[in-house]
């Protein structure tokens, strides 16, 4: 019998009893992943942490060597390293010295007017639905349903405070592997090089040469998009924080501080996260003053036209490189697969993906790939130029 059919038929096997032993064992398997996951999760922050913050690092190191252009390679890379863990504990001092305390001002101000609000709704209803010579306020019992909920508020409130203790007692946690994975960030983004070189050395002995050349190039794609997608989201979510704090001070609006900080948050998930964002702000502002909740609305309309137009292309650019049907799909099916996470990481997902299919269809279509034959054009003049022979040349013997 044939050797590669034995070992082709040996390696089906032993792949369908290891699926079916997983399938039967699964939980035992998935409470073992969890420990696993659990002790490696200072890794797992320490990793995120030096990939969302390589860029800035490389563009610190860039401006480094342009304003000293004589520095030593090494000296920029831990004067940069410096200046970054600087910046971001600057950013993070700032959050909790003025952000922080300023939203929890605006969430006793908001518990505190609730029965202001409560009447405000009843008026505003009231005259809305008092037409036509019927009394549909009592018609449709709205008020007692209205009082039922205010009853019931302050159950929803100590609900809501027991969930923020429990989310804050696990964040303790997290604040202790933040901790350690910072420290590991310091030192993955010092030795960058040095960890990329043996990731790679472990790959070429693991792999052939063809699937080692796919792989690093794969790798690359893969790392180029999520980073120029997640720096630039961030980016952009902050300035259009700082943007909507600006414009709601300017015209008066409450909850500044609390209203530009969910704006900024939703704004991170990508084409529904903005609309998402402004549901509950226009109702933070429906119950102080409904008319001012319109123009809200007005407001932050424009604003998400600036950011569309003139903040998302400069910030974020064509980074992904999406059909909008692409990006709605995506957003929308990750969404409801993977929750929140999934709704943030899944446009550059899709966007590996969708290069990966595109130049698969090209290949097999026999269609040459347009960075490729840009490349080969620009190779081909600079053949085509070399070979023409000077003028003080006469002509070959």
């Amino acid at each position: 019998m044939d050797k590669k059919f034995l070992k082709t038929y040996f390696f089906c096997a032993a792949a369908t009893l290891l699926i079916a032993f997983a399938l039967w064992n699964y939980k035992d398997i998935a409470g073992y992943l969890a420990i696993v996951l659990r002790a490696l999760r200072p890794i797992i922050i320490g990793a995120a942490i030096a990939f969302i913050l390589n860029r800035p690092y490389e563009r610190i190191k860039k401006i480094l060597a342009w304003m000293i252009p004589k520095i030593n390679p090494r000296v920029n890379d831990i004067i940069s390293l410096i200046i970054l863990y600087l910046l971001a504990l600057g950013i993070i001092a700032g959050i909790i010295i003025f952000i922080i305390p300023q939203l929890g001002n605006s969430v006793n101000l908001f518990v505190s007017n609730l029965n202001e609000y409560y009447d405000n709704i009843k008026n505003f209803t009231v005259k809305a639905l008092n037409f036509g010579g019927h009394n549909w306020w009592e018609e449709f019992g709205i008020e007692q349903k209205l009082l039922d909920f205010a009853k019931n508020l302050p159950t929803i409130l100590t609900d809501l405070f027991t969930n923020i203790v429990n989310i804050s007692s696990g964040i303790i946690g997290t604040v202790t592997d933040s901790i350690v994975g910072i420290v590991i960030s310091i030192y993955a983004l010092s030795q960058k090089k040095k960890l990329v070189n043996h990731g790679k050395r472990i790959l070429k002995a693991g792999l052939k040469k063809k699937y080692y050349d796919r792989t690093v190039e794969l790798l690359g794609m893969i790392s180029t998009t999520f980073s120029s997608f997640i720096s630039g989201q961030l980016t952009e979510a902050l300035i259009l924080g700082i943007l909507c704090f600006i414009g709601m001070t300017v015209f008066g609006f409450k909850y500044a501080v609390l209203i530009s900080t969910i704006t900024a948050l939703f704004n991170l998930i990508p084409f529904v996260g903005p609309i998402i964002g402004a549901i509950p702000c226009a109702f933070i502002l429906f119950l102080d003053n409904p008319i001012r909740a319109i123009w809200f609305i007005v407001f932050i309309i424009v604003l998400q036209q600036l950011e569309s137009n003139i903040i998302y292309p400069k910030v974020v650019g064509n980074s992904v490189g999406l059909p909008a049907i692409w990006v709605l799909s995506a957003v929308i099916v990750s969404g409801s697969l993977f929750g929140i996470l999934g709704m943030l990481l899944a446009i550059p997902t899709t966007s590996v993906i969708y290069e990966l299919i595109r130049r698969w269809a090209n290949q097999k279509n026999g269609t040459p790939d347009y960075n490729n034959s840009v490349s080969k054009e620009k190779n081909k003049t600079i053949i085509i130029h070399s070979s023409v022979p000077p003028k003080n040349q006469g002509k070959p013997d």
